[in-house]
């Protein structure tokens, strides 16, 4: 049996897990969220996102989910690593 596609997904500010509790998805899926603090002074969005990115497995195919300030960060890991699909709700890709 294949193993299942993680989908990551990114809260926004001031938000966390509890926003996706009832993100249901199909079959052959399963859902990671990805917490994250306050990044260092100084930070870029693109060395935020590269730090995120550690977190996720590459070797395997997935999906990145982001709203608000997490769309601006998988907008960011996009560019950085492969996902099958990025998803952005409520949020701006640049």
């Amino acid at each position: 049996m294949a193993s299942p596609i993680t989908i990551y997904c990114f809260p926004g500010q001031g938000s966390d897990h509890r926003i996706f509790e009832s993100l249901t998805v199909p079959s052959g899926y399963e859902i990671k969220v990805i917490e994250y603090g306050t990044p260092k002074k100084g930070m870029t969005m693109r060395d935020f996102a590269l730090q995120l990115s550690e977190e996720i497995d590459t070797t395997q195919p997935f999906v990145l989910v982001g709203v608000s300030l997490g769309g601006m960060i998988c907008a960011e890991l996009n560019e950085i690593i492969s996902p099958k699909k990025t998803i952005i709700i409520s949020s701006a890709k640049n």
